[in-house]
C-alpha cells in the first residue's frame, strides 16, 4: 500500500513513459525528496510519449510508442504498486495533452490526428469516444493542459506538417463534447513542454518547453476565466522534450525532459504564489517524452 505523507492524504505524482524502461517512478508531492520505483511497470512497451490523466483513485495514459505505435490505454491504481492494467484502445495516439474533471477524461491532439478530441470514462475500462474537434490549435501535436472540475484548458505544442506554430490556448468544458473554444494566447512559444497536468481548482501552468533551444519559463492562467497567459517565473533549469508534470492541490512538480541530454531535475512550485521554482529532488532515472498523473488532481479539489 502506497502512503502520502502525513496531513496530505492525496498526494501522490505518478510519472510513466519516456524511451528508457518500462519503469514507473512516483513522488509524494507534498514532501520533497528523490523519486522511488513504482514495483510495478507499464504492461506494454516503454509509453514513449503517452498522456496521462487521473481521478483520485486511478491514473491512465493512452498512446506512446514502444518501438511501435501502441494503440491500447492503460491505467493504474494510486493506492497500489501492481503492473498497469489494460484500460482499452485508442488507435495510434501519441503526443497529445490529457486533463480529467475527476470523472470523465479527455485527451486532446496526437501526431497522427492533430485535430482531434477523445474521452473516456475513467472508473470503467474502455475505448476512447469522440469527444469533438479542435478549433484554434487544429494542427497541433504535443500540447500541454490543465483542468478544473468543469473545463480543461490547452496551448498549442508543435505544428503539424502543413500548419503554422501558434501561441493559442484553448479550451472544452469537460462534462460536455463539443469543438475547443477560444481562451487566450501563450506570452512565449513553448512547444513541447511539460505533459500532464499542473494545476489547482483555480489556476493552471505551463512549464518549460522549446523555442529555438530550451526554455525555463512558466507561465499561468486562470482556469475559470478567458485570457491571456501571465508570467509566473522561471525553472531552475530550462528543458523541453516533455517532462512530466504532477500536481497536488497547492503544489506543481515538473520532472524530468531534455537539456541536451535526459534529465534527472525535479523541481516545484506553490501553485497560488508566483515565483521562480525550487529543487525537489532527482528522479531514480533520466526521463524525456513521458507524462505525469496525480491521485490530488485531475479536477479532485481534496
Amino acid at each position: 500500500m502506497l502512503a502520502a505523507p502525513a496531513g496530505s492524504p492525496a498526494a501522490i505524482g505518478v510519472m510513466v513513459g519516456g524511451g528508457q524502461t518500462q519503469n514507473i517512478q512516483y513522488i509524494n508531492i507534498a514532501s520533497t525528496g528523490n523519486a522511488s520505483d513504482w514495483a510495478g511497470d507499464t504492461g506494454t512497451g516503454t509509453r514513449q510519449l503517452a498522456s496521462g490523466l487521473s481521478s483520485a483513485t486511478r491514473g491512465v495514459y493512452i498512446g506512446g510508442n514502444g518501438g511501435a505505435q501502441l494503440t491500447t490505454m492503460e491505467y493504474i491504481t494510486f493506492a497500489s504498486q501492481g503492473t498497469a492494467a489494460t484500460f482499452g484502445t485508442s488507435g495510434n495516439n501519441y503526443g497529445s495533452a490529457g486533463m480529467s474533471n475527476g470523472t470523465r477524461g479527455v485527451w486532446a491532439a496526437n501526431a497522427f490526428a492533430p485535430n482531434s478530441m477523445v474521452y473516456v470514462t475513467i472508473a470503467t475500462t474502455g475505448n476512447t469516444t469522440t469527444f469533438g474537434t479542435l478549433g484554434r490549435l487544429s494542427g497541433c501535436y504535443y500540447p500541454s493542459a490543465c483542468n478544473s472540475t468543469t473545463r480543461g484548458v490547452f496551448k498549442y505544442g508543435m505544428a503539424y506538417p502543413g500548419f503554422a506554430a501558434t501561441k493559442f490556448i484553448d479550451y472544452i468544458t469537460i462534462a460536455t463534447t463539443g469543438n475547443s473554444s477560444t481562451f487566450g494566447n501563450l506570452q512565449e512559444f513553448a512547444k513541447r513542454s511539460a505533459n500532464g497536468v499542473a494545476c489547482s481548482e483555480t489556476r493552471g501552468l505551463f512549464m518549460g518547453g522549446d523555442n529555438a533551444g530550451y526554455v525555463n519559463f512558466i507561465e499561468y492562467v486562470t482556469i475559470a476565466t478567458t485570457g491571456d497567459a501571465t508570467d509566473f517565473g522561471d525553472l531552475t533549469v530550462s528543458r523541453g522534450d516533455q517532462p512530466a508534470a504532477v500536481t497536488s492541490t497547492t503544489r506543481a512538480v515538473c520532472c524530468g525532459g531534455y537539456t541536451g541530454v535526459r534529465s534527472n531535475v525535479m523541481d516545484y512550485v506553490e501553485i497560488a504564489t508566483t515565483g521562480n521554482a525550487s529543487d525537489f529532488g532527482d528522479l531514480t532515472t533520466a526521463e524525456q517524452q513521458w507524462t505525469g498523473m496525480s491521485s490530488s488532481h485531475g479536477g479532485i479539489s481534496s
